[in-house]
C-alpha cells in the first residue's frame, strides 16, 4: 500500500501495473493526475482516509483494463463513513470492453460521502445499482458538470447509483439506454432508507439525516425502460427536478415516465417529489408524461410549469417557454432549426492553445484545436456561417478566405457526434463529451482598388503584395502545430489580450 502524507502536492500520481495497494491520502493532500494511467487490477484506486482532499486529473484520460472494477476513489464503506470536504475534478474514465463492479461507480465507489465531483466522465457500462460518477448508497454528494455515455443497467443512473441520499446534481447529462426501474441522471430507491424485501440497506455510522435530492438543468437522450425515468428511477421520493429535460421514448409497457419513474415511497404512502420547468418528448410514457403512474396515489407530487409533448419531436418554441435559461444554461446550437435539442453551455473547455487571431491577407488559416474529433462551426457573430471562414472537422484547423475588415465571435462545438432521427422522420445531431467555445478574429483584410492609371494600379499591386508577404508565412507556420499559434502573428503576440474582442 502507498500512503501519499499529509501536506504534500503530488505533482504525478501515476499507479503501475502491479501495485502493492490502493494509494491512500491522508488529510490536506492536493493530488494532480498529470498524465493518462492505465489500470489493470482492481486494487488500482485512491483511498481517501481523512477530511480536506482535492484529486485533480487535468482532463487526462484514465483507462480501465480490468472487469468488476470497483471505482477509481473510495471515500467510505459500509461500516464507516470518510473524510469531509473531498473535491474530485477533471476525470476523463474510459473503458470499452471492461465492467463496472455491481454497486461501484467509475469515479466515486459504493458508500462515498461528502464528496463535490465536477467535469468528470465515464463511457464505461453502469452495472446494476451503480452509477456513471458515484455508486450505491452515496451520501450528501454534488455532481456538478459531470456526464455519462454508457448503458445504464438495472436500478443503476447515469450519474448516482440507487439509494443514494442527500444528493444533487447541475447540469449534467446520459445517452445511454436506461433499463428497467433505473434514471437518467439518478438511479432506483434516491433518499430511500428502509429494507426492502431481503435487501437490506446498509446504514453507515454517519445516521444520515434524508434531505432532498435535486436535480437541475440536467437532461437525459436515452431511450427510458420499464418502470424507469428520465431523471429519476424508480422508488424515488424527497426528490426534485428543476429546469431538465429527456428525449427517451418509454417502454411499450407504458409505465416509464419522462422525469419520474413510479415513485412512491418505502418509508411512507407519500412520495413528495416535485418537478419544475421540465421538459419531454418520448412517446408511450404513463401517466402525463412527466409522472409515471405511482401507487397507491400522487397526492403528494407536485408540478409546476412542465411539458411532455409525447410525439417523440423537439420542438424549439415549446422547449423555450417550458426551460429556464437560454442563452444562459442552455444552448441552441442551431438557430435556424425547431429541431435540435439545446445543450449545456457550461461545458466549455477551450479549444485552441490560443483562440485569437489577427489577419491581414486574403489566405490564412488557424492552428489545429487541442482536443480529439469531431469539430463544426456554429455560427459567427451569432449569424450562420459565412463562406470566407470554414472549419476542418478533424484537426478543427480554421481557413480564412478573403475575411472582410472587422472582428468575428466564432463559435466552435468539439465532441462526439450522431445523426439521430425522431418520430417525425426529422434528423438533427446529438453531441456528448462536447465543448463549445469561442474562437475570436479580427481581420485587417482589404481589397485593393481598382485604378484608372496602369501605374497607379501597379504600386496598388506591389504594396499588397508586400504587406501580404510576411502574414502569410506566419499564418501558415501556425497550423503545423496548436502550440505555436500564439506566436504566429507578429502584430499579436499575446493570448490574453482578449478586450480586443468584444464577447
Amino acid at each position: 500500500m502507498t500512503t501519499i502524507s499529509t501536506n504534500t502536492t503530488i505533482t504525478q500520481a501515476y499507479i503501475t501495473a502491479n501495485p502493492t495497494g490502493p494509494y491512500t491520502i491522508s488529510a490536506g493532500v492536493v493530488v494532480i493526475i498529470s498524465g493518462g494511467l492505465t489500470l489493470t487490477d482492481t486494487s488500482q484506486y485512491f483511498r481517501i482516509t481523512s477530511s480536506n482532499v482535492t484529486i485533480d486529473g487535468q482532463y487526462n484520460t484514465i483507462i480501465v483494463a480490468v472487469a468488476d472494477y470497483p471505482g477509481l476513489v473510495q471515500n467510505g464503506n459500509s461500516i464507516a463513513a470518510g473524510g469531509l470536504n473531498v473535491v474530485i475534478k477533471n476525470i476523463i474514465m474510459s473503458s470499452a470492453s471492461y465492467s463496472l463492479a455491481s454497486n461501484g461507480g467509475w469515479i466515486c465507489q459504493q458508500y462515498f460521502c461528502y464528496g463535490n465531483v465536477s467535469f468528470c466522465s465515464s463511457n464505461g457500462l453502469i452495472i446494476t445499482n451503480g452509477g456513471g460518477i458515484f455508486g450505491q448508497q452515496c451520501y450528501s454528494c454534488t455532481a456538478t458538470n459531470c456526464f455519462s455515455t454508457g448503458t445504464i443497467a438495472q436500478y443503476s443512473g447515469g450519474i448516482y447509483g440507487s439509494y443514494c441520499i442527500s444528493c444533487n446534481a447541475t447540469q449534467c447529462y446520459s445517452s445511454g439506454t436506461i433499463a428497467d426501474s433505473a434514471g437518467g441522471i439518478f438511479g432506483f430507491g434516491n433518499n430511500q432508507v428502509s429494507t426492502i424485501g431481503t435487501n437490506t440497506m446498509t446504514v453507515v455510522t454517519y445516521s444520515p439525516t434524508v434531505t432532498t435530492s435535486t436535480a437541475t438543468a440536467c437532461y437525459s437522450t436515452g431511450s427510458i425502460s420499464t418502470s424507469a425515468g428520465g431523471i429519476f428511477g424508480y422508488y424515488a421520493t424527497k426528490s426534485n427536478a428543476f429546469n431538465c429535460y429527456t428525449l427517451g421514448n418509454g417502454a411499450s409497457t407504458s409505465s416509464s415516465g419522462g422525469i419520474f419513474a413510479p415513485n412512491f415511497s418505502l418509508i411512507t404512502d407519500t412520495p413528495t417529489c416535485s418537478a419544475s420547468y421540465c421538459y419531454t418528448i418520448g412517446t408511450t410514457l404513463a401517466g402525463d408524461g412527466i409522472y409515471a403512474y405511482t401507487t397507491p396515489n400522487n397526492s403528494t407530487n407536485t408540478e409546476v410549469y412542465c411539458k411532455a409533448e409525447l410525439n417523440g419531436i423537439w420542438n424549439d418554441c415549446n422547449a423555450k417557454n417550458y426551460l429556464r435559461g437560454l442563452g444562459c444554461v442552455w444552448i441552441d446550437i442551431n438557430l435556424c432549426s425547431k429541431n435540435v435539442p439545446y445543450l449545456l453551455k457550461s461545458f466549455n473547455r477551450s479549444l485552441y492553445t490560443c483562440p485569437y487571431q489577427k489577419i491581414k491577407c486574403k489566405h490564412a488559416t488557424s492552428s489545429n484545436g487541442i482536443l480529439n474529433p469531431q469539430y463544426q462551426i456554429l455560427r459567427v457573430n451569432g449569424q450562420k456561417t459565412p463562406g470566407s471562414i470554414s472549419i476542418n472537422p478533424v484537426f478543427g484547423t480554421l481557413s480564412f478566405n478573403k475575411v472582410h475588415k472587422g472582428k468575428y465571435k466564432i463559435k466552435i462545438i468539439n465532441g462526439v457526434a450522431t445523426t439521430v432521427y425522431d418520430s417525425g422522420s426529422n434528423s438533427y445531431t446529438l453531441w456528448t463529451g462536447y465543448n463549445i467555445n469561442n474562437f475570436m478574429l479580427k481581420s485587417k483584410y482589404k481589397e485593393c482598388k481598382k485604378k484608372s492609371k496602369s501605374k497607379s494600379k501597379s504600386k496598388c499591386k506591389s504594396k499588397c503584395k508586400s504587406k501580404c508577404k510576411s502574414s502569410s508565412s506566419s499564418s501558415s507556420s501556425s497550423s503545423s502545430s496548436s502550440s505555436s499559434s500564439s506566436s504566429s502573428s507578429s502584430s499579436y503576440n499575446s493570448c490574453n489580450s482578449s478586450s480586443l474582442f468584444t464577447n
